[in-house]
Protein backbone atom coordinates (compact mmCIF):
# COMPACT_ATOMS: atom_id res chain seq x y z
CA UNK A 1 0.00 0.00 0.00
CA UNK A 2 2.79 1.89 1.11
CA UNK A 3 5.01 1.63 -2.27
CA UNK A 4 1.57 2.49 -4.00
CA UNK A 5 1.49 6.36 -2.25
CA UNK A 6 -1.74 5.24 -0.01
CA UNK A 7 -0.97 6.50 3.47
CA UNK A 8 -0.72 3.68 6.29
CA UNK A 9 -0.71 3.37 9.84
CA UNK A 10 -0.41 -0.01 11.11
CA UNK A 11 -1.30 -0.18 14.92
CA UNK A 12 -1.17 -3.02 17.04
CA UNK A 13 -3.65 -3.93 19.78
CA UNK A 14 -4.38 -6.72 21.61
CA UNK A 15 -1.94 -9.76 22.22
CA UNK A 16 -0.15 -8.12 18.80
CA UNK A 17 1.56 -5.55 20.87
CA UNK A 18 3.54 -8.40 22.13
CA UNK A 19 5.31 -8.61 19.05
CA UNK A 20 6.39 -5.30 19.03
CA UNK A 21 9.60 -5.61 21.38
CA UNK A 22 10.54 -8.96 19.10
CA UNK A 23 10.51 -6.82 15.92
CA UNK A 24 12.30 -4.09 17.01
CA UNK A 25 14.74 -6.31 18.89
CA UNK A 26 18.40 -5.23 17.99
CA UNK A 27 19.10 -8.76 18.67
CA UNK A 28 16.66 -10.20 16.15
CA UNK A 29 19.10 -12.01 14.12
CA UNK A 30 19.69 -14.58 16.95
CA UNK A 31 15.62 -15.13 16.79
CA UNK A 32 13.56 -17.11 14.90
CA UNK A 33 13.31 -16.83 11.10
CA UNK A 34 9.84 -15.75 11.54
CA UNK A 35 11.06 -12.78 13.78
CA UNK A 36 13.59 -11.54 11.46
CA UNK A 37 11.75 -11.38 7.98
CA UNK A 38 9.41 -9.63 9.55
CA UNK A 39 11.27 -7.54 11.97
CA UNK A 40 13.23 -6.59 8.72
CA UNK A 41 10.15 -5.35 7.23
CA UNK A 42 8.53 -3.69 9.84
CA UNK A 43 12.02 -1.40 9.79
CA UNK A 44 10.98 -0.34 6.78
CA UNK A 45 7.20 0.94 8.14
CA UNK A 46 7.97 1.61 11.93
CA UNK A 47 7.49 5.21 10.97
CA UNK A 48 3.60 3.59 10.21
CA UNK A 49 3.44 1.59 13.62
CA UNK A 50 1.32 2.82 16.36
CA UNK A 51 0.58 0.74 19.73
CA UNK A 52 -2.27 0.45 22.13
CA UNK A 53 -1.66 2.26 25.16
CA UNK A 54 -4.38 -0.39 27.40
CA UNK A 55 -3.13 -3.34 25.59
CA UNK A 56 0.86 -2.70 25.88
CA UNK A 57 -0.06 -2.04 29.73
CA UNK A 58 -2.24 -5.35 29.84
CA UNK A 59 0.19 -7.90 27.91
CA UNK A 60 3.44 -6.27 29.92
CA UNK A 61 5.22 -4.70 27.03
CA UNK A 62 4.50 -0.65 27.74
CA UNK A 63 8.22 -0.46 28.78
CA UNK A 64 9.84 -2.43 26.31
CA UNK A 65 7.47 -0.46 22.90
CA UNK A 66 8.15 3.06 25.16
CA UNK A 67 11.88 2.37 25.19
CA UNK A 68 12.25 1.30 21.47
CA UNK A 69 10.30 4.49 20.78
CA UNK A 70 7.41 3.32 19.03
CA UNK A 71 4.53 5.63 19.80
CA UNK A 72 1.26 4.61 22.36
CA UNK A 73 -1.50 6.04 21.52
CA UNK A 74 -4.51 6.02 24.70
CA UNK A 75 -4.39 8.19 27.57
CA UNK A 76 -3.64 6.93 31.34
CA UNK A 77 -4.67 3.25 30.92
CA UNK A 78 -7.12 3.47 27.99
CA UNK A 79 -7.29 1.73 24.85
CA UNK A 80 -6.51 3.90 21.90
CA UNK A 81 -9.78 5.10 19.93
CA UNK A 82 -9.78 3.55 16.81
CA UNK A 83 -12.69 5.59 15.82
CA UNK A 84 -11.09 8.84 15.77
CA UNK A 85 -9.28 6.96 12.65
CA UNK A 86 -12.46 6.03 11.28
CA UNK A 87 -13.89 9.85 11.64
CA UNK A 88 -10.90 11.16 9.76
CA UNK A 89 -11.72 9.01 7.07
CA UNK A 90 -9.20 5.72 7.48
CA UNK A 91 -10.72 2.52 6.50
CA UNK A 92 -9.62 -0.39 9.12
CA UNK A 93 -8.32 -3.91 7.56
CA UNK A 94 -7.67 -6.66 10.22
CA UNK A 95 -5.28 -9.34 10.00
Amino acid sequence: LEEDGIDVRLIFCGRSVEWVPQLTNPERDAEHKFVQVYGNVFDSVRHRAEVCNFCSIRFGVHEQVEAREVPIRGEGRDHMRLGDYVRDGWEIITF
